[in-house]
């Protein structure tokens, strides 16, 4: 979606692409009726780079959520072509291409598309600054994308408690939402959807590798229950102040999510979206040893926190407001008390296709005995975290994700590629 023939989406797995496909999240559209998508196919850098190189062939396009395909055969030629897709007058949240053969690479048999873009027709009105804020996120994750693979290439050097990349998978036997649980939805009980989420993942059967997570679901379930009573308003300060760099598989929590990602669509072998880490974005918040709190004199209240009502909350999508809530182990001796689990609320204002639209996203962190991120719980979701030890300090390993309305995904270490 940049408009740069130089970068391309690469699928990355064995054979010549046959059977992948990729998705495009787009803000959700009212009264779509047409899609039109102009599409580079291959990797258009250069001739030679194009010829090298798989491309698509025969393609579905496939629109969300009215599940409306179909097929087409694409030009083998360098360069821009069209497919024009209509479906009956609804709602438009994504468009899916799926690659049904390929033209071989006369060198690799990586399988490329250089560029994407969608026009659609319908009663939406058009916001241009919502579609440039969402071209800067493009330009930003390019931008991002390179300073992980420099961030990496250092990781013998300076400890990163993540892997360069996950794999995700559906978990066949992993616990699932039930439909007929249901919340308030006048905003009364903002903590309802949550408590049930970390529930959720509490039933996830240990057979298949979970930890024992039950004392930190028995403390979420306590602290949603009660409205955070006892709980203590805190200026939180990461001690590892790094951004958390963009790795495949899982992603910090962003205010904009509900507004550029559409519903998870998930088929049945599937995964859409990544497993979600703590919202402020930084490394220091996966471990307690590398997070600072310190009391806050003048707090706001926890109820208008949650819904977005503290005037500190009218900033910006890219500088989010947060404010939280830590619960504190007993002091031990002269060892002044450690924090155990904190509540977070990011919050700001956004641009969406009427305007400014206030944002909120709240998350529970719950730490295992030796301060290492073990449960996340947020509006709509649960993770559960794994970790292991390594030569240069402990990794995440393996991750747990429940949700309402997506299938319980296990996430592992990618296997290194090429």
């Amino acid at each position: 979606m940049d408009g740069d023939p130089a970068t391309a989406w690469v699928e990355g797995s064995p054979g010549d692409g046959t059977g992948e496909w990729l998705r495009l999240p787009l803000t959700p559209m009212r009264g779509a009726t047409q899609v039109r998508i102009r599409l580079q196919n291959g990797y258009a850098k250069s001739a030679n780079l194009y010829k090298a190189n798989a491309r698509a062939r025969q393609v579905q396009v496939k629109l969300l959520p009215s599940g409306v395909t179909t097929t087409a055969t694409l030009t083998d030629v360098q360069g821009w072509q069209e497919l024009t897709i209509s479906q009956p007058t609804g709602d438009l949240e994504g468009v899916e291409l799926h690659v049904i053969s390929s033209y071989p690479g006369s060198k690799y048999t990586d399988l490329c598309v250089s560029d994407l873009e969608v026009y659609v027709t319908a009663t939406t009105r058009e916001n241009p600054a919502a579609e440039k804020a969402k071209m800067d996120h493009v330009v930003a994750w390019k931008a991002s994308r390179v300073q992980a693979a420099q961030l990496f290439a250092t990781a013998s050097k300076v400890q990163i408690p993540l892997a360069p990349a996950y794999t995700l998978a559906i978990a066949p036997n992993g616990a699932r939402f039930n439909d007929s649980w249901e919340c308030p939805n006048d905003g009364s009980d903002p903590f309802c959807e949550p408590r049930m989420m970390a529930e959720l993942l509490g039933t996830w059967p240990m057979s298949d590798g979970i930890p024992d997570i039950s004392a930190s679901v028995a403390l979420a379930r306590e602290a949603f229950t009660t409205q955070l009573a006892g709980w203590s308003p805190v200026q939180l300060v990461p001690k590892d102040t790094r951004s958390v760099p963009p790795v495949e598989g899982v992603s910090s929590a962003r205010l904009w999510n509900c507004y550029y990602e559409p519903a998870l669509y998930t088929d049945e072998d599937q995964v859409s979206g990544n497993v979600e880490l703590p919202v402020p974005g930084k490394l220091g918040y996966l471990h307690t040893d590398a997070l600072g709190a310190f009391a806050l004199t003048d707090p706001p209240k926890l109820a208008d926190a949650v819904n977005g009502k503290v005037a500190k909350c009218a900033t910006g999508e890219s500088d989010p407001t947060t404010f939280a809530w830590a619960k504190f182990e007993p002091a031990d001796g002269d060892t002044p008390p450690a924090v155990k689990a904190v509540f977070l609320v990011n919050c700001g204002d956004i641009e969406d296709r009427e305007g400014t639209a206030r944002v909120t996203h709240s998350q529970l962190l719950v730490y295992n005995e030796v301060g290492w991120l073990e449960l996340l719980v947020g509006p709509r979701y649960a993770n559960a975290f794994e970790w292991r030890a390594t030569d240069r300090g402990p990794v995440l390993s393996e991750a747990w994700r429940v949700g309402s309305g997506m299938e319980p995904v296990h996430a592992t270490e990618a296997q290194p590629g090429r």
